[in-house]
């Protein structure tokens, strides 16, 4: 999680890199709700609310095919925030109620999906590493 942070302080960033991280962020996502759907028992609003989520998503990604030519997957601060709070889920599952557990992670979810679509359908230039939508408001 603190790879693209390293790479920016130390003016060490790439397309290569950049693909990479996208590439290592999906692969963590797919093996981490893969473990979780095998592992818990999920209560059908969390699954509905992550298949609504997935759906959004995936609308988002072909708006920003067809604008940009490419994988528009971006590196928010949202984003990297769900992807936090994925991460540390299997550590606090059992001391927070999973339904108190998922929707704080749907929410934080459903804001970084409608961040990126968003900035993939306002921004002239595809930055794959825009902070967030915000970022925009102030030009």
């Amino acid at each position: 999680m603190v790879d693209g942070y390293l790479a920016r302080k130390l003016n060490d960033t790439s397309d290569l890199g950049t693909f990479l991280d996208t590439f290592a962020d999906t692969l963590f996502l797919f093996v981490a709700a893969g473990t979780l759907l095998l592992k818990l028992s999920l209560p059908i609003w969390l699954l509905y609310s992550a298949a609504g989520i997935l759906g959004f998503r995936l609308i988002t990604y072909s708006i920003g095919f067809l604008r940009f030519r490419q994988w528009a997957s971006l590196h928010t601060w949202l984003n990297k925030l769900t992807g936090l709070l994925l991460f540390l889920t299997p550590y606090f599952y059992r001391l927070v109620s999973l339904n108190v557990l998922g929707a704080i992670i749907v929410v934080f979810a459903a804001l970084s999906a409608l961040d990126e679509l968003l900035i993939v359908t306002v921004a002239k230039k595809l930055d794959k590493n825009c902070p967030s939508f915000l970022t925009y408001l102030k030009k």
